[in-house]
């Protein structure tokens, strides 16, 4: 909770509510979050998020802080002008107190606060003006602040490099007692050059500050983006020249280091600590990585001699550099003992060492065309060897891996622009290849050949057949890439096919012909064919002699009248039979379609069952279609018979009695029963003459 501001006071409040809403819209790393805020007549607060670790005000107290730091909190806090500008608003305010630290993370995370919003609650206490227009901390506020003339993003420009001046300083540039003396000094004093006040950080700031905080706005940068930007070239500047500083030192205590391992008084113990004191002064020093990979390597040490060596030449970047040369000359002699012992695996290791170093580069200098050229004769060797003994020793089940082993080596090959031995290998990865599929296809058909013994029912339902067939024609497929020229795939991949598409026929009579059709599966069946038909073997469907097109959209409606009656079933079983029974008129009874599964008999049941409170003909309770209607009773308005008894008209007496005799057949005869119905029948047709009237 903030101070209360003076309700009097409406300009403070109308700026508080205008300021909150557009700060809390701000997004971005490097400023605060605003969680909530309130500016009601009883009270003035804004939530924000908690940042741990203090201020950089609260890291000035202990000093000047590194250029490094100074950097990269500028560079964050630059960042996050730069959008706040982007968005309409100017920050005011940026000094070391605005400039909170987030320590939670790995790189600490400057993040920019109060957004002028902590001086409109504040009132007038905020610092030391008194003015109700004067918005600023008066340590860092520019010239045209101090004239009460609206802030532009130069306004944060000239803040920022004054807060960078006192970060790297650990000063401010203009200080006084008096706010009279200090404005003074803001509006006519020049910066002081940074170098002059902190000697030690050089002169390469010196300029960018004066730019940016010129007394005219107009004289400094355009925007904080190119003020951060300038700052990085005078830093890149500064590293270079204190990188240079740090190496001459390194080089000199190196030199010293070197001869205490050359002549007659050897002492690679206090050569070593030489070396190190050196990387102290100088981090990744390369001739000091090297003196201490040659003292390492004497005493046996290879793998952390090669490692010295290693950091060194990614200090230059040139093989033929000093540190490069023995680089790789000790990578070429280590990889040749590990050859000559036959431990060919670590040798290779330290041979793609080489290899990624200079393969991507042309050197006809020596020694390095030297290690080239042994490097590449060891890995060609090598790589062919591990392809001949992969397809030597292929196998069933081995053969994918001895495809990948041939694999890695044709990559490598074809890298090391070995074109003979590459082309030799491709050949044994084709007749790999071309085994690998005809053993699948062998394989596969044995499975087809078991499906085939198996009981007739399951025979024709189980349909992982398909699955077999479509592994098959991949195989064959990949055969007929891998020996264009051989004639026999294309035709035994036709058979295959053509056993395929009578199936797929057989499979979709069935479904389609079953007690209870599945149209669905024998619809999925014939479009399957179709694909064969248009895709894989055009001409299929004529040597069966189907009308693919007919026979789909024939089955195409019946499903369409499966769904529609699977969905009346569920309203039976749901026990709505009044729905149930206005949905079986309309998309049955009044297209005339009586002879789908057992439309007709679920017309009479249900017409049955409404007449006599929801009690079926018991002679029909084990017919398809009535199972699910057995002891169900249902409350039904006889206006609704009346309404649907002339669609009775169609069907005549006999054809009534015939539906009820082959019943009987199954249930036997039941002669009370079809009296009733005949009643029944006699007295719908009768009442629904008069609907159709």
């Amino acid at each position: 909770m903030l101070k209360t501001v003076s309700i009097a006071n409406s300009n403070y409040v109308k700026r508080f509510r205008r300021e909150a809403t557009a700060v809390a819209k701000l997004k971005h790393p490097n400023i605060i979050r605003i969680l909530d805020t309130s500016g009601n007549e009883e009270s003035f607060f804004i939530a924000m998020e908690f940042i741990p670790g203090g201020t950089v005000r609260d890291q000035l107290e202990t000093g000047p802080l590194s250029r490094n730091e100074a950097m990269h909190i500028t560079r964050n806090i630059g960042a996050a002008l730069t959008y706040a500008h982007q968005q309409g608003i100017i920050h005011r305010d940026v000094n070391p107190n605005n400039i909170l630290l987030d320590t939670t993370e790995d790189m600490v995370r400057p993040v920019l606060s109060d957004f002028g919003l902590i001086k409109v609650l504040a009132g007038d206490d905020y610092t030391q003006t008194q003015s109700n227009t004067i918005l600023g901390t008066i340590d860092y506020m520019a010239p045209e602040q101090w004239k009460q003339k609206i802030p532009t993003p130069a306004t944060d420009v000239y803040a920022l490099a004054l807060t960078f001046f006192e970060m790297m300083s650990g000063q401010r540039p203009f200080a006084s007692n008096s706010p009279l003396e200090l404005m003074d000094k803001h509006a006519s004093e020049p910066l002081p050059p940074l170098s002059s006040v902190a000697p030690g950080v050089g002169p390469f700031f010196d300029e960018v500050l004066l730019k940016a905080a010129a007394k005219d706005p107009s004289d400094r940068f355009n925007t904080v983006a190119d003020f951060i930007e300038a700052l990085e070239i005078a830093n890149g500047q500064a590293e270079e020249t204190e990188r240079s500083e740090k190496e001459d030192k390194a080089a000199k205590v190196v030199e010293a280091a070197r001869s205490y391992v050359q002549g007659v008084r050897y002492d690679s113990d206090r050569a070593l600590a030489m070396v190190e004191a050196a990387l102290e002064i100088c981090a990744g020093y390369p001739d000091a990585l090297r003196l201490r990979g040659s003292i390492r390597l004497q005493q046996g040490e290879i793998e952390k001699a090669l490692e010295d060596y290693k950091q060194g030449y990614e200090q230059v970047g040139d093989p033929a550099s000093d540190v490069g040369v023995e680089y790789l000359q000790t990578l070429s002699q280590t990889a040749e003992s590990f050859w000559q012992g036959q431990m060919y695996r670590d040798a290779v290791k330290h041979y793609e060492a080489i290899k990624d170093i200079l393969s991507d580069k042309d050197y006809e200098a020596e020694p390095v065309r030297e290690f080239w050229q042994m490097a590449r004769t060891r890995l060609i060797e090598y790589h062919c060897r591990a392809g001949e003994a992969a397809y030597d020793t292929a196998a069933p089940e081995n053969i994918n891996e001895s495809i990948h082993t041939l694999d890695r080596g044709i990559k490598l090959l074809q890298a090391l622009k070995a074109d003979s031995e590459y082309h030799d290998l491709r050949e044994k990865r084709r007749l790999l290849q071309v085994r690998k599929y005809q053993s699948i296809i062998h394989d596969v058909e044995a499975s087809i050949r078991e499906i085939d013994t198996q009981d007739s029912k399951i025979r024709v339902s189980d349909e992982t057949i398909f699955q077999h067939y479509l592994t098959i024609d991949e195989a064959y497929q990949a055969l007929i890439e891998l020996e264009p020229g051989n004639n026999e795939w294309p035709e035994q991949r036709r058979e295959k096919l053509r056993d395929q598409s009578k199936r797929r026929c057989l499979f979709a009579i069935r479904a389609s012909r079953r007690l209870e059709p599945d149209y669905e599966a024998a619809l999925r069946h014939y479009k399957a064919l179709l694909d064969i038909e248009q895709t894989k073997y055009p001409g299929i469907a004529q040597e069966l002699d189907i009308d693919l097109n007919e026979r789909i959209t024939a089955l195409q409606k019946k499903a369409d009248h499966d769904g529609k009656y699977n969905e009346i079933q569920k309203l039976i079983a749901d026990g709505d039979l009044l729905k149930a029974l206005e949905r079986l008129d309309q998309e049955f009874i009044q297209e005339g379609n009586y002879e789908h599964r057992d439309v007709i008999r679920l017309f009479w049941g249900l017409i049955y069952a409404k007449q006599h409170e929801g009690a079926f003909p018991p002679e029909w309770e084990s017919l398809s279609g009535f199972q699910s209607l057995s002891n169900r009773l249902v409350r039904t308005e006889r206006m609704q018979i009346q309404q649907l008894k002339d669609k009775l008209e169609p069907w005549s007496q006999s054809k009534i009695l015939k539906t009820v005799d082959q019943g009987n057949k199954t249930l036997g005869t039941c002669e009370d029963e079809i009296t009733s119905i005949e009643a029944l029948t006699q007295r719908g047709c009768g009442a629904w003459c008069g609907r159709a009237t």
